[in-house]
């Protein structure tokens, strides 16, 4: 398992922005049903305090098995926590295949 935190220093403090994990290729369909729960209430947690501070009402985050993961935003409206799919990755494993992931990246960043 690897985590992934997105933080970012304001005001001399440092900030989750969102959390991210993978998880090995072979992991079990409920064991990635838990971590997707996990990442959910992570990120939700994460995105409140932003809210509270005034910087941002949604965030992106990503659940990952293996070289297979998905994006998602999460967003806080009408007191609500909202997560929508956003896009499917795939981590590249050839050189041919990195300018379509940069692609895919740069379509997936400016959405926050």
């Amino acid at each position: 398992m690897v985590i992934l935190q997105s933080l970012s220093i304001l005001d001399k403090v440092l900030h989750e922005l969102s959390s991210c994990e993978w998880k090995r290729y072979e992991a079990a369909d409920a064991t990635l049903f838990k971590q997707q729960g996990k990442n959910l209430r992570t990120n939700a947690s994460i995105l409140s305090k932003l809210v509270k501070m005034g910087c941002f009402s949604s965030t992106i985050a990503m659940d990952w098995s293996g070289a297979e993961g998905h994006a998602y935003t999460m967003s806080f409206e009408n007191n609500v926590f909202i997560a929508r799919p956003l896009q499917a990755l795939v981590l590249p494993k050839r050189a041919s295949q990195l300018e379509s992931f940069k692609d895919i990246t740069a379509r997936i960043l400016p959405q926050i």
